[in-house]
């Protein structure tokens, strides 16, 4: 499967853009060979000098925040609703996309809800809210029921997830076809099309309520990847369960090596460590330990590790440059860590400015994103980071106004 990176990379190649803020590095030669178009922003960028946000979520073609006020702002891509807005935006175009919502300011989402949490996803269009009593909302492309309503129809409005169920945490997949919740319990429930995340007791294509996921460990922590999910548990064991080809499952062996291709039973982590706490991208897998080291597993040049930096790695190894880390946080490509001193280190794929070190290089250890500000968080998929007197700051790509910048390919 071809990684979204590379991906990106071939798109960009073959448009050209109309104008925009030049961001990191300017204008001129995007180093994609497209003269006269930025390629993104490759350190920080301020996202409002009016707007200061208590939590921020960024997906990669648009991000949210909620302000200080309790009131919740989107910007980037809104060609599903994912915005929550019906404000008169830009239009931007792309090699797939004609003449689509986006906005490079944030715009309000149409809610009286207050969130204390956000989850998006990258594909899709997708995002979800959480309220301080535990209630789940969603609003964008709604087609396979990610948004939980029992319906099969997408929504510019947030839309109570249905159930009357209370969630501690939500994510959405990085692909959006779905969103999983845990419950004070630990109790794991899902929804939409999330093919091998559901199947485990489940037969069905799509659930367009939450359904309980058969899983008996009871997680404090976890993630939805593209096609995998994990958890762990309260003894600090790593669970993961879904496609495993690149090793992403962590449970020592690897589809693309004549190994277990996939699973729909949460199966142990092999390695004995104890994690408090887990992330996964769309083909890696990532955990910390209660002291702060960070391991990772998954396709070789996406782990943080020099171990192995080609091919496929399905067993924990250590992050390199010997950081502590207090959170991690995990990107479709790419990984970042918050240190206790507020400082952010990325390692993975960078086509687009998106570990901020104002390179375009793969990074297969850690670097340290390039800025003079302390961050206290940074999204869950990420490519910005929230200081402590909640200025966001959002670097990579900015085709759709994502990082708060006009968008690169606006129509004109």
């Amino acid at each position: 499967m071809r990684s979204l990176g590379v991906v990106l990379g071939l798109f960009f190649l073959l448009i050209g853009g109309c104008g925009g803020d030049g961001g990191g590095d300017g204008e001129g030669d995007d180093g994609l060979g497209v003269p006269g178009r930025p390629a993104g922003y490759l350190v920080p960028e301020l996202v409002s000098s009016t707007l200061t946000f208590n939590t921020i979520e960024a997906t990669g073609w648009h991000a949210c925040g909620v302000a200080s006020d309790g009131a919740t702002y989107c910007w980037g891509t809104n060609d599903n609703g994912q915005l929550g807005s019906t404000d008169n935006m830009e239009l931007c175009t792309d090699l797939f996309r004609q003449n689509y919502s986006c906005t490079g300011t944030p715009h309000q989402v149409d809610t009286e809800q207050r969130f204390v949490a956000l989850a998006g996803s990258l594909g899709q269009g997708v995002t979800c809210g959480l309220t301080a009593e535990g209630e789940a909302y969603c609003w964008g492309f709604g087609l396979w029921g990610q948004l939980g309503d029992d319906k099969q129809t997408s929504s510019v409005t947030p839309i109570a997830v249905s159930g009357g169920l209370q969630f501690e945490s939500i994510r959405v997949s990085s692909d959006g076809l779905g969103a999983c919740g845990t419950t004070a319990t630990g109790d794991l429930y899902c929804w939409g099309a999330l093919g091998l995340v559901l199947t485990t007791g489940y037969t069905n294509a799509a659930a367009f309520t939450p359904y309980r996921v058969d899983a008996a460990q009871g997680f404090i922590s976890f993630d939805l990847g593209q096609m995998h999910a994990c958890g762990v548990s309260a003894s600090g064991q790593a669970y993961c369960w879904g496609n495993n080809w690149y090793g992403q499952l962590g449970i020592g062996s690897a589809g693309g090596e004549g190994g277990l291709y996939q699973t729909a039973t949460p199966t142990a982590v092999v390695g004995g460590h104890v994690f408090r706490s887990i992330v996964t991208g769309s083909n890696q897998t990532c955990a910390l330990t209660n002291t702060g080291e960070a391991y990772c597993w998954g396709v070789g040049h996406n782990i943080g590790s020099t171990f192995n930096t080609t091919g496929y790695v399905s067993t924990p190894q250590p992050v390199s440059g010997g950081h502590r880390y207090v959170e991690l946080y995990a990107g479709f490509s790419q990984t970042c860590g918050l240190t206790a001193t507020g400082d952010a280190y990325c390692w993975g794929e960078n086509y687009l400015g998106e570990l901020g070190d104002g390179t375009q290089e793969i990074r297969t250890s850690p670097v340290k994103v390039q800025t003079s500000q302390k961050f206290v968080s940074l999204s869950h998929r990420p490519t910005c980071g929230l200081t402590a007197q909640g200025q966001a700051y959002c670097w990579g790509d900015n085709g759709s106004g994502q990082i708060g910048k006009p968008p690169y390919y606006e129509n004109h």
